[in-house]
């Protein structure tokens, strides 16, 4: 196993400073070497580096996928943008439809306002001649149900 001196005032466990000699270093007694520093044992920054490294190979995943992800979101609103143009340009065939229906409507409300006009005048002639014949039979004094003379 691996070793990192440590300064001289950081206290290392026992266990751990006796388990922990490396090979071809000089120490003394107390488990210093030389320089002052102390021996410690890498088993505690070992896990903290591979989870650091992993911790920042998530991250890289994750702004990995978060731009494959914006990618999709363009192409969907890409294909959005293509469907609403489709639905407005229906939309405006339905639009000239209704406006050529309209226009249609409108011919015929003014045929049928011609129609009315010419039905009045019908039966304003008609009405005149009910009142003539009324007259008529008045002074020939003939029975209105049978068109035979009265006597």
């Amino acid at each position: 196993m691996s070793t990192i001196a440590t300064m001289p005032d950081e206290e290392a466990p026992a266990a751990s400073a006796a388990t922990s000699k490396p090979s071809g270093a000089s120490h003394d007694a107390d488990g210093q070497n030389g320089t002052g520093r102390r021996a410690r044992s890498l088993t505690v920054p070992m896990p903290t580096a591979i989870t650091a490294a992993l911790i920042a190979g998530m991250f890289g995943l994750l702004f990995l996928n978060l731009n494959g992800l914006r990618d999709d979101i363009d192409t969907l609103r890409a294909d959005m943008n293509r469907q609403f143009d489709r639905v407005d340009q229906r939309f405006e065939q339905v639009d000239r439809r209704v406006d050529g229906v309209d226009a249609r409507l409108d011919r015929m409300e003014t045929r049928l306002d011609r129609m009315d006009d010419r039905f009045d005048e019908v039966q304003a002639v008609l009405l005149d001649h009910t009142d003539r014949l009324a007259r008529i039979e008045k002074l020939l004094d003939l029975d209105p149900r049978t068109g035979n003379a009265s006597q």
